[in-house]
């Protein structure tokens, strides 16, 4: 492992030049990581407070387009039978009725499972496709993603929240101590290393909030350790941006 006197990382301790990073010349202190990485933040918890309203907001649209089919879809069947044997009422309360079915069946029944059963890829499967009409799966697609869309615009709102959430607490202080070091290296840091380059760093509870940076990779090993992606080795150089966060990214 490269020298480095990460073990007095603390603001204004620790700067770095362009050898550690790149080409041109730089200065890269723990203030200007650590104030950079708190803007990033701040834009990614703006990002997800928006897009969680925005699905919380759209939720009661699509109950209605879907309970309003569902009710279609009883008066098409009652007026078939020449007599109607549900009144306005008993379709209504039928329909309401299926909106608590529709979030059971979401916390049930995984929708890309569902279809994904009927498009295996088996031989069998490739037949019947060929046999049936392939319009009838798609029509089926569309009417689980109109059922279901409530109940996930609700789940990913709510989801996009508990980010926003998690982003607006990210520690910044030790987040910014552990970016410095692997700034520094090349390849992959042994979490031994890191936790012996930073000594008061408490590596189990600041690990979650690393995770959260788009770029910071998680290496199984052995030995395991962390990384960072060009992408993230870049923004951190330059001051860019960073990219809204995706799932952790963990590699061998």
């Amino acid at each position: 492992m490269d020298s480095l006197n990460a073990a007095s990382i603390l603001p204004n301790s620790l700067w770095l030049d362009g050898r550690a990073g790149g080409r041109n010349s730089f200065t890269v202190d723990f203030d200007s990581i650590k104030e950079w990485l708190g803007v990033q933040a701040k834009k990614q918890s703006r990002h997800y407070t928006v897009r969680g309203w925005i699905g919380i907001a759209l939720c009661p649209v699509a109950l209605m387009v879907a309970t309003s089919l569902i009710w279609g879809f009883l008066t098409v069947i009652s007026q078939r039978r020449g007599n109607p044997v549900m009144g306005d009422g008993m379709r209504w309360a039928i329909s309401l009725l299926c909106i608590g079915l529709m979030f059971l069946g979401n916390r049930l029944i995984s929708t890309k499972d569902m279809v994904s059963g009927y498009c295996t890829g088996d031989p069998v499967d490739r037949a019947l496709m060929r046999w049936g009409p392939q319009r009838n799966l798609v029509w089926f697609v569309i009417l689980l993603w109109i059922l279901f869309a409530g109940p996930r615009l609700l789940d990913w709102g709510r989801d996009s929240l508990r980010l926003a959430n998690e982003w607006r607490d990210l520690d910044t202080h030790s987040c910014a101590a552990v970016l410095i070091v692997l700034f520094v290296h090349p390849r992959r840091v042994a979490m031994e290393d890191v936790q012996r380059e930073i000594p008061w760093l408490n590596l189990d509870e600041t690990l979650p909030h690393l995770v959260k940076i788009p770029g910071l990779l998680q290496l199984t090993g052995p030995p395991a350790g962390l990384g960072l992606s060009d992408e993230l080795r870049k923004s951190i150089r330059t001051g860019g941006e960073l990219e809204p966060a995706a799932e952790p990214v963990q590699l061998e």
